[in-house]
């Protein structure tokens, strides 16, 4: 509904203050008679007008965002090929800030992909930018979605198993991005959907074991240990986004691991 539209609009000018979340600069909800209302100041309930409630799907929204003048991160990837370890670590630590700031104020987006990150300046990788909050809701951690949202390869096994969309989501997400980032890879890669389920259930990774010694060869212990911490099958034993940006890899303090973290 429109209501619903605009509370999403205002819960994402209150994420805009991160650097690496897209800005909403501000938004007009437009009636079917064409009248105006700016929706920066207000909130979205208090400007509802009791016609709006008696056609709650009518009208235009209008959104200002900032521009972003860079490309999506995964044309970076494809015009330049394979990032190093180092240009991974910038992506991740910008992306793991900016979940732990949503989820300070109890957002959990639920449909993190690589796909949503934009570069606001061109081929500069400080630059990452979330956007596209289609899916995102204010969550309680324990709040149960009906159906599985986002892209399947980067769901978790709670969501898979019992619908559950904590924070721990985001964390699980971001873990397959990194193995993607580093790697070129998919930790979990099936086309059958159902194999594609139940391999992400099984979550049978081993980043140190002679299977993935070719895909690892190259990436340090750090990295390993940290995608231990973010793809671990229990949410209640994964580390948090802000757990996750005290790690070594991040730090450079070599006891800072997943387990002395957790």
């Amino acid at each position: 509904s429109m209501a619903e539209m605009q509370n999403e609009l205002v819960m994402m000018q209150q994420l805009s203050g991160h650097p690496n979340i897209v800005t909403v600069k501000e938004f007009f909800t437009e009636d079917a008679d064409g009248r105006a209302t700016s929706g920066v100041a207000q909130h979205a309930k208090d400007r509802e007008d009791p016609e709006d409630r008696a056609h709650p799907e009518s009208g235009i929204v209008h959104v200002v965002m900032e521009l972003l003048e860079g490309q999506e991160l995964v044309t970076a990837i494809e015009e330049h090929g394979l990032y190093d370890e180092s240009d991974a670590r910038i992506v991740m630590g910008k992306m793991l800030d900016a979940i732990a700031f949503m989820h300070a104020r109890g957002v959990v987006h639920r449909d993190l992909k690589l796909e949503n990150l934009v570069l606001a300046k061109p081929d500069d990788l400080s630059s990452v930018t979330l956007v596209d909050f289609g899916l995102a809701k204010a969550l309680m951690a324990r709040e149960r979605a009906e159906n599985v949202c986002g892209t399947l390869a980067y769901v978790a096994p709670e969501a898979l198993v019992a619908g559950q969309y904590g924070q721990g989501v985001d964390v699980w997400a971001l873990g397959v991005a990194m193995h993607a980032l580093l790697t070129g890879a998919w930790p979990f890669d099936d086309e059958d959907e159902d194999e594609l389920m139940d391999s992400i259930i099984a979550c049978e990774l081993d980043f140190d074991g002679p299977d993935a010694c070719e895909t690892f060869s190259w990436i340090s212990p750090d990295a390993k240990d940290l995608l231990t911490g973010l793809l671990n099958p229990n949410p209640k034993h994964r580390l948090t986004a802000a757990q996750a940006l005290e790690h070594g890899w991040f730090t450079r303090q070599k006891n800072n691991r997943t387990d002395k973290i957790h």
